[in-house]
């Protein structure tokens, strides 16, 4: 092969130039998801001899050499459009990947998709943007993960561990929080039992200070502060005044994306999939659990000062109009009424504890709930946040007041928005919750609880998409005060998938 020595100083010059810049050390760059656009593509990064995901010198004077003596052995990622030469565009291009970083580097090797991202926890909340500058300069925002994810923030030093972010990608819409192609999974749970249908085979203790002990009955969950006894999907309301265990069936559905460079998984569930049919409560009330596509004023869950945002969700009980500067907007992305992560390496928070003060003076309303997450959970950990709301009527599950619709029947689609309850911030893990409510029953000092309850967590495959959710235990707990008939409680609940 003949190189003309005018094609051969273009060759000096571009290692030349080469050699210049990457002696900057700039840093690599990732790819931007969010911004709307979908970064990188099939194509292999231009001047990545070694799919290691970047270009470094060597690689730039591999390339040189080779656009000198011919052919693309050795690094079949020098040449872009596959004419079987190095051009000097080709390393041009490949010293640019080594300066900006090659497409989506680090593990990930490309976005799959981006439909951008919405702004939370300001005054242009609800609106649709492509980078936190569209969210306004200086503007609030909302902790992407930590031990204060979906809190207000106004920077990272308000998100211990993480970040604050006012541009937020979310999911639920066929692309991930993380730009990766979603996926549905089901979540059939697995029917609970309670011992009154007879000696458990594989139960647990749930609450109580013998909780996640294995027990046939609920003899074997007798301490100090009493719990039941359950196998399966439930929940265990305990209260000043009735303790009652109630088995969960029914399903939902998860919305997955796939595993990032970080192990992470994002999760959303549309309202639309929880489907739990209504719970007897002994003889004395009738529950209804509803996915609600949860919103508040501004979008998080609590503001920068730690009380719960306002609940402006449509539809519900207790639904307030936002103020002008402070919009309404989706928690989990519109749609849906839960959104979290899935640790294929790990992940933190791994447990969680709930916290309420029902203010024991009467008359008085009770406090914001103080929610602490903390520790680390192994691979396949999850946390999330659900935002269901828990309707009630007094008696029967059927009947002829207008608490009932004109169907008689409750926990159907006429029920009156004063019995649909209203969205419940509901923290779910793969490690322990516990719940405690303090200074019940207008009593000041007595207390409800401490109650635990424990989960199991997800499998990942190698290819970071998400295994069998059989078995998977997503344990969740939450307090709420002056419910009708059954006043203050605390609220283990577990749903296990079949």
């Amino acid at each position: 092969m003949r190189v003309s020595f005018k094609r051969a100083g273009r060759l000096a010059r571009a290692a030349s130039f080469a050699m210049l810049a990457l002696g900057l050390g700039v840093s690599s760059a990732q790819a931007q998801c969010g911004n709307g656009v979908v970064d990188g593509g099939s194509a292999p990064c231009v001047g990545d001899c070694n799919t290691s995901g970047d270009v470094t010198v060597d690689e730039i004077v591999t390339m040189v050499n080779l656009a000198l003596t011919g052919g693309v052995t050795g690094c079949t990622a020098a040449d872009s459009n596959s004419d079987g030469a190095v051009t000097v565009d080709e390393i041009i291009t490949a010293v640019n990947n080594a300066l900006t970083g090659c497409p989506a580097s680090g593990g990930q090797a490309t976005e799959e998709c981006d439909d951008g991202g919405i702004c939370i926890g300001d005054s242009t909340a609800g609106q649709a943007c492509t980078s936190d500058a569209d969210c306004g300069a200086g503007a609030d925002g909302v902790c992407l993960a930590g031990a204060k994810a979906f809190n207000g923030c106004s920077s990272d030093a308000d998100c211990p561990g993480s970040t604050c972010v006012r541009c937020k990608t979310f999911g639920g819409d066929g692309c991930a929080a993380n730009c990766t192609n979603e996926t549905a999974a089901n979540f059939p749970l697995k029917t609970g039992k309670l011992p009154s249908s007879g000696a458990l085979t594989g139960g647990k203790c749930v609450g109580g200070d013998k909780a996640g002990s294995a027990c046939t009955n609920d003899a074997g969950c007798q301490g100090a502060i009493n719990g039941f006894c359950l196998e399966g999907s439930t929940a265990a309301v305990f209260g000043p005044f009735i303790s009652l265990p109630l088995d969960l069936s029914g399903s939902t559905k998860l919305i997955v994306g796939k595993a990032g460079d970080d192990g992470i998984i994002p999760v959303a569930m549309p309202a639309a999939e929880v489907n739990l049919p209504r719970i007897p409560v002994s003889s004395i009330a009738c529950a209804c659990v509803r996915g609600a596509a949860a919103s508040t004023c501004g979008g998080v869950t609590f503001y920068k000062d730690g009380s719960q945002a306002t609940n402006c969700t449509p539809n519900f009980n207790e639904q307030e109009t936002c103020p002008s500067d402070l919009p309404c907007a989706a928690v989990h992305g519109p749609g849906n009424t839960a959104s979290g992560f899935i640790g294929c390496q790990g992940l933190e928070p791994g447990s969680v504890n709930f916290e309420l003060d029902c203010n024991g003076n009467p008359g008085e309303d009770p406090l914001d709930p103080i929610i602490t997450l903390t520790g680390s959970g192994a691979p396949g950990s999850a946390f999330m946040v659900l935002s269901a709301a828990i309707g009630t009527v007094v008696g029967a599950c059927t009947g002829t007041s207008p608490d009932y619709g004109a169907d008689g029947a409750f926990c159907t689609g006429d029920d009156p928005l004063a019995n649909r309850g209203s969205p419940n911030t509901v923290p779910f893990v793969t490690g322990s919750a516990t719940g405690i409510a303090t200074n019940v029953a207008d009593f000041e000092g007595d207390n409800v609880g401490p109650h635990t309850t424990f989960g199991q967590g997800f499998v990942c495959n190698n290819d970071g998409t998400l295994g069998s959710i059989s078995g998977v235990n997503l344990s969740g707990v939450f307090a709420s005060c002056d419910q009708p008939t059954i006043s203050d409680i605390v609220v283990p609940i577990n749903f296990i998938g079949q």
